[in-house]
């Protein structure tokens, strides 16, 4: 045996190796089993492991299993029962398969974010059913289970689904339809603007760009009307619930007469009269969260909070208020009456009533105790006052100078260089003003006088009793407190009124005279018309002013009259029964709670009620009847509206006609808008809206949409299917079996599972089953034939593949000049590609290179195998060299582990 070996070992040491730097300083015999995880016994066995790579192959291709550390890859596959790869961007894996034909096929792109699930994949892109989703959407495609069908595309906004021929689905950017037949049905419809609701035959459910209706026979009504800026929204359960939305802002929620609920976007309240009220914000937005809320127990506690506020009080004792701006903030506490104290960023108030008194703020600052002291400063005007002891107080500023001793003396002077006023007092006693245009004297108690400067204006006053004042043609004489004079006006416009207090008034002038004796009575006229007066207080009163005449009783008459040559009216109530008004126009007499009516004089105009139930309105050509809770009329010369509840609903116009008969038949038409509309539940819908947009169903049998833009029509749902619109036009018999779509870029054929044509801007496909495949793109161009049997593949400007039996043979060429080539991978290979470089012709020979400088060798069905593979920190190479697979006859390993390199 050691003969035997030896032989072996020349034989080895005379098959040449490639020259190479050698950096080591030891290659010696190393007998042993191989330290290195690298096994081959092709295509038995196969076994590679270290620090970035882990690869396991058994029988291959039967089984392997791969797996790179470095580039975070994954591949196994055992045929044919599953092929599993992935990386950090990709997963697939494929259940009995061959690569293709695959039963079942599930993947994922986690840099797109797509997944994808088919069923019998039979060549790329063709199956029998495929389940993927991305951001673009959920597409089921493919489908030949054809009772179930359902697309979701979210870039286009399109969903399709339908369960026949119970369940519908259908959604675009235009409408959406939901019907559980023929019970149910839901849609969105004119750009989604409108929609409408029914569970036949019971609730009814409508809206429009202008407002909705539900109603839930017999007892419930809502209804949303949008007028020019305002939205109007009622809801009333008949008779105790009333509930009102306006502009979509707030919600009034009433159960009558006690209880009010208020809802807004942002705040909700409570009320429960006269007790209680609370309220506060909604939860909307964590961020403008604010906690807003109020709280009101009548009449004594009342609590308010905003974001920057807060405000409570104990009525009327304590008050509480705490505001903050961005920049600024404000505090007010009030104990009424005593207590008062504000303050800002920038001031400060005090008050602590009757005693103390403190203010700061920009430029001024004022502080007094009361009755002792008083300071006030004002920079910015430059003023100055003080105050001791309530008996001494100064004012200065830049155009006057006070002072002021309590109670004796009192010097003010004001000089601008315009005006000059001066006052000196000494009190009681003399009292002396002067200023442009008066001067004065008074002195305490007995006597005060005034002239003016120019004389036109002077008075008298001796105290108490006695003033006198003249002003040009004014009179006053006055004697306190019993008697005034006044007299004004020369001989043709004199004024003369006499007052002796507390009991007589009379004024006189040349048109009007009155006399009042207080309290009982009064009388007075105008001598130029008819207006007069007689009042006798508190009963009676009669007030005559030309055309009109006032009479009235109190309490319980009234009656009006005023007569002129345009109008005439004349009213009388007898309160609270009898009321009758009456004019040119209109004559009504009612008595109340009971009966009222009234007509004008042509019988045009008219109004009857018998309260509550009976209501009949006319004016002109119009004629309105309601019999509470039953029957409603309303008739105009261009519109007639007439309802049966809950059976009927008609109304027609000059332009529109509606009719309902619940829940069998409606029809209506628009002649300005061109919308109509004709349905026979549940069998046959007919709708044209004002856009040409015209939808016809006759279930099952027919089906039929038009717009400007686009058209669709089947038979039977699936037999037949045409759609149109301004991107394609496809045809379709016994959907989706066979269908035909074209486009201005864009074509596609299916005539499943045999012929597949689809042609767009980007990519071209074409397969005849099982026999052809091509896929063409901008970038490759890929073909078929037999599924795998023969593949020709050519990526434009970077590579051309030809494969035979699924890589049985098989040959790769690069733009850049790299080449690979293999059959049954390593009997025959030779490969040069990405700086590697590999040559096999086995079991006699196998070797492979790349650019860092490792290499292997190996002969005689790796009998012999040699390798060089350089360190990843060092430069220097790890060498060994084994026989029968695994046994290692020199390395260099001995001298790497003592320099510490291993």
């Amino acid at each position: 045996m050691k003969k035997f070996l030896i032989v072996i070992f020349l034989i080895i040491n005379i098959l040449p190796v490639d020259a190479q730097r050698d950096t080591t300083k030891e290659f010696k015999i190393d007998v042993g089993i191989t330290r290195d995880c690298d096994i081959i016994i092709f295509p038995i066995f196969r076994f590679q492991r270290n620090i970035n790579i882990y690869n396991l192959q058994i029988l291959y291709p039967l089984y392997i299993y791969r797996r790179d550390y470095k580039a975070h890859t994954y591949y196994s596959h055992f045929l044919p029962f599953y092929i599993s790869d992935s990386t950090h961007i990709s997963y697939n894996l494929r259940i009995l398969s061959l690569y293709y034909p695959t039963l079942f096929y599930f993947g994922r792109d986690y840099q797109n974010e797509i997944w994808r699930l088919s069923f019998v994949d039979l060549v790329p892109g063709i199956n029998f059913l495929q389940l993927s989703k991305s951001k673009n959407g959920l597409f089921v495609e493919n489908n030949l289970f054809f009772f179930i069908f359902y697309k979701n595309d979210y870039i286009n906004k399109k969903r399709h689904f339908v369960c026949f021929p119970f369940y519908w689905d259908y959604a675009n950017k235009k409408r959406v339809t939901h019907t559980l037949f023929p019970f149910f049905s839901f849609g969105r419809y004119n750009q989604r603007r409108h929609k409408y609701f029914a569970v036949t035959p019971l609730f009814w459910h409508k809206q429009t760009e202008n407002g909705y209706k539900n109603i839930f026979f017999p007892v419930f009504w809502n209804t949303k009307k949008v007028v020019s800026n305002d939205t109007i929204q009622t809801s009333f359960l008949f008779p105790l619930f009333y509930s009102r939305h306006r502009n979509g802002n707030l919600k009034a929620s009433v159960v009558f007469p006690v209880l009010w609920i208020y809802n807004f976007k942002y705040y909700n309240s409570f009320t429960l009269i006269p007790f209680f009220s609370f309220g506060r914000e909604v939860k909307v937005d964590e961020l403008y969260f604010t906690d807003r809320k109020h709280l009101s127990i009548t009449p004594l506690f009342w609590y308010f909070k905003e974001k920057d506020f807060r405000f409570y009080t104990f009525f009327p004792i304590f008050w509480h208020i705490k505001r903050y701006y961005r920049d600024n903030y404000m505090f007010k506490t009030v104990i009424y009456p005593i207590y008062k104290y504000k303050a800002t960023k920038e001031s400060k108030k005090i008050v602590v009533r009757p005693i103390f008194f403190y203010n700061i703020n920009r430029g001024l600052k004022a502080v007094t105790v009361f009755p002792f002291y008083s300071n006030r400063i004002d920079s910015a005007k430059f003023e100055h006052h003080t105050m001791y002891a309530a008996i001494y107080w100064r004012k200065q500023s830049k155009k006057s100078n006070n002072i002021t001793i309590f109670p004796l003396y009192y010097d003010r002077r004001y000089d601008d260089g315009h005006k000059r006023r001066t006052a000196k007092i000494f009190f009681p006693t003399y009292w002396e003003f002067n200023n442009r245009k008066m001067k004065s004297l008074t002195i305490i108690p007995l006597f005060s006088m005034g002239i003016s400067q120019d004389s036109t204006k002077k008075y008298l006053a001796i105290f108490p009793a006695y003033i006198q004042s003249t002003n040009k043609d004014k009179q006053n004489k006055c004697f306190f407190p019993i008697w005034w004079y006044s007299k004004r006006g020369d001989a043709d416009s004199m004024k003369v009124s006499n007052i002796i207090l507390p009991i007589f008034f009379k004024f006189k002038d040349v048109e009007e005279s009155s006399t009042t004796l207080l309290p009982l009575f009064s009388v007075g006229r105008n001598y130029n018309s008819m207006r007069k007066h007689l009042v006798i207080t508190p009963l009676y009163w009669n007030v005559r002013n030309y055309d009109k005449h006032y009479r009235v009783f109190f309490p319980l008459w009234y009656q009006y009259t005023d007569i002129n040559k345009r109008s005439f009216t004349r009213n009388r109530i007898f309160f609270p029964i009898y009321w009758k008004f009456e004019d040119n126009s209109y004559k009504s007499k009612s008595f109340f709670p009971l009966f009222s009516t009234g007509y004008n004089n042509t019988k045009t105009s008219k109004h009857l009620a018998i309260t509550p139930l009976y209501w009949h309105l006319k004016q002109g050509d119009k004629v309105s009847n309601l019999l509470l809770p039953i029957f409603y009329q309303h008739k105009t010369p261009k519109t007639y509206k007439l309802n049966i509840l809950p059976i009927m609903f008609y109304n027609k116009t000059a332009n529109s006609s509606d009719i309902t008969i619940i829940p069998l038949f409606s029809k209506g038409y628009d002649r300005r808008t061109g919308r109509k509309h004709f349905m026979f539940t549940p069998l046959f819908w007919d709708n044209t809206s004002n856009r040409n947009i015209r939808r016809t169903n006759l279930i099952p049998i027919f089906s039929y949409t038009k717009t400007p833009n686009f058209t669709r029509y089947n038979f039977l749902y699936f037999l037949f299917v045409y759609k149109k619109d301004v991107n394609y036009t496809m045809y379709s018999f016994i959907y989706p079996l066979c269908e035909k779509r074209s486009g201005e870029n864009y074509k596609y054929l299916r005539i499943a599972p045999i012929l597949w044509y689809k042609r767009t801007k980007e990519s071209e496909i074409f397969t005849v089953q099982p026999f052809y495949y091509q896929r063409k793109t901008n970038n490759t161009n890929n073909y078929y034939i037999f599924w795998l049997f023969f593949t020709r593949r050519n990526e434009f400007n970077h590579k051309k593949s030809t494969n035979l039996l699924w890589k049985t043979i098989f040959y790769d060429k690069y733009s850049n000049g790299d080449y690979e080539f293999r059959f049954l991978y390593l009997v025959l290979a030779n490969v040069n590609k990405n700086g590697k470089q590999e040559k096999s012709i086995f079991p006699l020979f196998h070797t492979k290179k790349d650019d860092k400088g490792n290499k292997s060798k190996s002969y005689f069905f790796y009998f012999y195998n040699y390798f060089e593979r350089k360190l990843d920190t060092y430069d220097d190479y790890y060498r060994e060299e084994r026989i029968f697979w695994v046994i290692r006859l020199r390395s260099n390993y001995a001298q790497l582990k003592r320099e510490g390199k291993l």
